[in-house]
C-alpha cells in the first residue's frame, strides 16, 4: 500500500511539474555570484513582455539573477501552490487574484510580508488580515465591445439576454481563468445562486465560445470572431496604447455595477530568499516599475501616485462594486457546484 501511494505521489508531482514551464534560467555570463530569486508567475503575464521589462534594473541592483517559471492558468498556479515540494522552489509568487486565491488553504503557505507599511496604496483594496497578499495591480470589471459589430452594445445584464447580441459575446472558463472567476462571482454577487443559473442559461444563445483565458478570449474580439468580452475599465485604452492598428473597442459599463479584479505578489514560508523577494515587492510597488503594470498588463497600478496615460482620461478607475455581496452567497461552501454547473451549461447538458 505504502508502495503504490508513494507512485501516486510522484506521478501527481510530475503532472504539475509538465503545467508549469522555466521560461528563462540565470545566466552567469556577466560573472555575477549573486543569489538567484525564483519566481513562479502566470503565463500571461510573462508573455506581455511586464517581467522583461522590470528584471534587468532589479537585478543589476541587487547583485542577483530572476529566474522566472510560468503556469498557463489559475486553476494550475493554485495546483502548483498546493504542492509543498514544487512551492519550495520558489522565493516569489505573481498573479494571485482575489477570486481563486481566497481561502485559508492559500493563505497558509505564504508568510506575511513588511512591504505594505512602506507604500501608500489605493485605499480601495481591502488587504487580507495576515499582510501575505500584496497586491500590485487591479482593474474593474465591464463590458468591451468592438463597435463597428455592436453600434448599440447593452447597457445592463438584462439587455445581454437580447437576441440581436446572438453569438457575439466571448467568455473565460472561471476554472482555469481567474479573470473568468471574477466575472463568474460577479454575476453570483447581483443574482444570488438561483438567479446566477438563470441569467447564464438566459443567455448562452448571445455566447460564441468560451476560452481558456483572457488572453485567449480577447484575441477572439480582436480576430473579428467576436464583438464582445468581460474586460476591464482599462482594457479599450490600455489596446489603444499597445497596438500598432486597434480596433475600435469601447466600454459599456453595466448599471448593475461592477466587480473589483485585484493581483497580488506573495512569499511563500519556504522561500529560500525571502529578503530579495521582500526587495522584489517594494520594487515591483514603485511608481516608474508600476507604469508597466499599465503598459503591459492593462490594469491600474496599485500605488495610487502613479501617474497614468492621457489616453486613460475617459477610463473609470473607481466605480461602484457588488464584492461585498458575494459573500452571502458562501463561495467556499458552493463553488464547486458553480463551476459544475458552468460546464454542463457549456456541455449543452443543462436543458
Amino acid at each position: 500500500m505504502n508502495k503504490l501511494l508513494s507512485i501516486f505521489l510522484i506521478c501527481i508531482s510530475i503532472l504539475l511539474s509538465l503545467s508549469c514551464t522555466r521560461q528563462s534560467q540565470p545566466s552567469q555570463s556577466n560573472g555575477w555570484t549573486g543569489k538567484t530569486i525564483n519566481i513562479l508567475t502566470l503565463e500571461r503575464i510573462q508573455t506581455s513582455g511586464f517581467l522583461k521589462r522590470i528584471i534587468p534594473t532589479f537585478e543589476q541592483s541587487n547583485k542577483c539573477k530572476v529566474s522566472v517559471t510560468t503556469c498557463r492558468g489559475s486553476s494550475d498556479l493554485q495546483d502548483l501552490i498546493r504542492n509543498d515540494k514544487e512551492l519550495r522552489k520558489f522565493d516569489l509568487v505573481l498573479g494571485l487574484d482575489n477570486c481563486t486565491f481566497t481561502g485559508e488553504e492559500d493563505f497558509a503557505r505564504f508568510g506575511a510580508s513588511k512591504t505594505l507599511s512602506k507604500i501608500k496604496l489605493n485605499p480601495i483594496f481591502y488587504p487580507e488580515p495576515a499582510g501575505k497578499l500584496i497586491p500590485y495591480g487591479y482593474g474593474y470589471l465591464a463590458l468591451v465591445f468592438n463597435e463597428t459589430i455592436i453600434p448599440q452594445p447593452p447597457e445592463s445584464f438584462g439587455e445581454l439576454q437580447d437576441a440581436r447580441f446572438l453569438n457575439q459575446l466571448v467568455v473565460c472558463d472561471p476554472r482555469s481563468s481567474g479573470i473568468g472567476r471574477a466575472v463568474m462571482y460577479w454575476t453570483l454577487a447581483l443574482f444570488g445562486n438561483e438567479g446566477f443559473q438563470q441569467f447564464w442559461k438566459s443567455i448562452k444563445k448571445n455566447i460564441r465560445t468560451s476560452r481558456e483565458t483572457w488572453a485567449e478570449a480577447l484575441q477572439s474580439v480582436n480576430l473579428g470572431e467576436s464583438g464582445m468580452v468581460f474586460g476591464f475599465t482599462s482594457t479599450p485604452a490600455w489596446i489603444l496604447d499597445t497596438q500598432p492598428n486597434p480596433l475600435p473597442l469601447r466600454l459599456s459599463m453595466m448599471k448593475e455595477g461592477s466587480f473589483l479584479y485585484v493581483e497580488t505578489a506573495a512569499i511563500p514560508t519556504r522561500a529560500k530568499h525571502r529578503a530579495l523577494a521582500e526587495k522584489f515587492i517594494s520594487y515591483l510597488l514603485k511608481a516608474d516599475v508600476q507604469t508597466n503594470v499599465i503598459y503591459s498588463l492593462g490594469l491600474f497600478p496599485a500605488n495610487e501616485s502613479t501617474p497614468l496615460p492621457a489616453s486613460y482620461s475617459n477610463a473609470p478607475f473607481a466605480t461602484y462594486s457588488v464584492n461585498d455581496k458575494l459573500k452571502a452567497e458562501n463561495p467556499t461552501a458552493n463553488l464547486n457546484n458553480w463551476l459544475d454547473f458552468w460546464d454542463k451549461l457549456f456541455s449543452n447538458s443543462i436543458y
